[in-house]
């Protein structure tokens, strides 16, 4: 029971050591890989999304133009 107590808790070795040392300038670096990794990821969903919207909207264009008007009151 006595582990449990905040006496005991001590921080990693890179929030407790030197800031400056090559630990944590390596999780630095990580964190900053996986930010970038992160937003590639989006970006890429995010421009797959802008594609299918530009291409269902040509698409949507492309029928109603190929589409004969078959409207009664038109045909007067």
């Amino acid at each position: 029971m006595s582990d449990l107590t905040f006496g005991n808790a001590l921080a990693c070795a890179v929030c407790f050591g030197d800031p400056d040392s090559s630990l944590a300038k390596g999780a630095v670096a990580g964190v900053v890989l996986l930010g970038c990794v992160i937003f590639c990821v989006l970006l890429g969903i995010a421009g797959t999304a802008f594609h299918w919207s530009r291409k269902a909207r040509r698409l949507a264009s492309i029928d109603d133009t190929d589409q004969p008007d078959t409207d009664p009151a038109n045909s007067r």
